[in-house]
């Protein structure tokens, strides 16, 4: 119980950005219950020429209350589509070698990361439309294809063009390290949020990254190397963001705002407020929470979520925006728990905190902590229990949707199978099966089967009115 108000306490701080000031009343800092009481409307940031519109924290409150949280509708969702993984303008398929130009600079966070600019096997740039722009020589720090004079390569509305950058997630050797999981666990995550209706941004494991410029560990590399030869990443994973235009404001983290800067978005503190506002606001974060509950999304930080409007639904002369979307923006820190859990038979984690894709520690704990009152293990946005209505609502997302067949699917395309060789050789030792597709599939099932029993959970409970 302590725990969770202090937790609340950094969650109602980072609303205000106060993070570190956990000496106020709870009530003193609380979401109001009437955020647009001020006049403010939702705006997006616009600077372009002579027009500038800035998102101030009255604007991004009101963006924040008019969010989405969960998809307003739910997807087509077969096999097959779930093989081609969520939709984007260009998505990546599994048998894809993804070509790319490295994005020279510093990297924060512990996983092992790059970005870069999409081109082609010629290393030819495209642009952020999709289109191949062979007269790109390169690009600036804003990311502006630019030609061979330096100048800036325009659409035909006289528009510079942007590259087509990537966010890329690698390890080097057999397996990564178990703090280098999250290319795994996001593309899981990303396939089944996509699924289930809660917003997410796409991950994708094509076959091979192949990136210019790239040194044998491109992570925080801030000079491209001189080699016409790609590097080729054969354990990748590819981002792309939500689609959309980033509503968010700068702040600071820890006391009085001394630490480190980052993009804050919304806070977990603030869904709570505003779900008392309407019984449909309840239910959506209800649902939001359940769903982070079945990954074993665990961290009480709001650092990471994200606010943005949906792409075209903004007016591009005033700013205001008409469809916001607030989500978990990087949800890598899942399938473990927040502390590693030791299985017979298994060598114990090197990650004792907040374990991610580890299967002894995620196959041992469950979504409800008390099954009778749907009391949930990890307490995300105030919301400590699922009431019936909000079970009924996740159960219309998963029941005839999301079943064994389409999670097997989820993970054979993330290829778990090569994340954990510990879970390799406990699956080797019960089957006695040598190595090979076979045993890669039945990790690939034992994932799937402890998922399923999750969401086994949620259908067979009975919850609190």
């Amino acid at each position: 119980m302590l725990r969770r108000r202090l937790n609340r306490f950094r969650w109602y701080g980072a609303s205000l950005g106060l993070v570190g000031i956990a000496c106020l009343p709870v009530n003193s800092v609380r979401w109001s219950r009437d955020p647009l009481s001020a006049g403010a409307v939702c705006v997006v940031p616009i600077d372009d020429g002579p027009r500038k519109i800035e998102v101030t924290e009255q604007s991004r409150r009101a963006c924040v209350a008019a969010a989405h949280i969960l998809e307003p509708d739910l997807p087509a969702i077969s096999l097959d589509a779930l093989r081609k993984g969520p939709p984007s303008e260009r998505p990546f398929g599994a048998g894809e070698d993804v070509s790319c130009r490295l994005v020279p600079r510093r990297e924060e966070g512990g996983s092992l990361k790059f970005r870069c600019m999409r081109t082609d096997a010629a290393n030819r740039l495209y642009d952020e439309d999709g289109d191949l722009v062979p007269q790109a020589a390169g690009f600036d720090a804003d990311g502006v294809l630019l030609d061979a004079e330096g100048e800036a390569v325009l659409k035909e509305s006289g528009k510079p063009r942007k590259g087509d950058e990537l966010r890329i997630k690698y390890f080097v050797g057999p397996e990564p390290e178990a703090r280098y999981r999250e290319m795994f666990t996001e593309t899981v995550v990303s396939h089944l949020f996509w699924a289930l209706g809660v917003p997410v941004d796409r991950v994708y494991m094509p076959n091979s990254v192949r990136c210019f410029g790239c040194g044998p560990n491109p992570f925080g590399q801030e000079k491209a190397d001189s080699s016409r030869e790609p590097r080729v990443f054969t354990h990748s994973s590819v981002e792309r963001r939500y689609e959309g235009k980033q509503i968010n404001i700068d702040r600071k983290r820890g006391w009085m705002g001394l630490g480190g800067g980052y993009s804050h978005g919304f806070a977990f503190g603030e869904l709570e407020g505003l779900a008392g506002t309407s019984t449909e606001r309840r239910i959506a974060t209800e649902v939001l929470v359940a769903a982070l509950n079945v990954v074993a999304y665990n961290s009480p930080s709001s650092y990471q979520n994200e606010l943005l409007c949906r792409k075209d639904k903004w007016d591009k002369a005033s700013g205001v925006c008409d469809e916001s979307v607030a989500y978990v923006q990087d949800v890598g820190g899942t399938l473990g728990g927040e502390k590693a859990r030791p299985l017979s038979g298994v060598p114990e984690s090197t990650m004792k905190d907040h374990p991610r894709g580890d299967w002894p520690t995620f196959s041992q704990d469950r979504v409800f902590k008390d099954p009778s009152r749907c009391r949930l293990l990890y307490d995300i946005a105030g919301v400590e229990e699922l009431s019936e209505a909000g079970r009924l609502a996740l159960v219309r997302r998963i029941r005839g949707r999301v079943g064994l067949d389409e999670l097997l699917v989820i993970f054979e395309k993330a290829r778990i199978h090569r994340m954990d060789s510990r879970v390799t050789a406990m699956v080797a030792a019960q089957t006695g099966l040598p190595p090979g597709p076979e045993l890669d599939q039945r990790v690939q099932r034992l994932w799937a089967e402890t998922i399923n029993k999750r969401f086994l959970e949620i259908l067979e409970a009975r919850c609190p009115a």
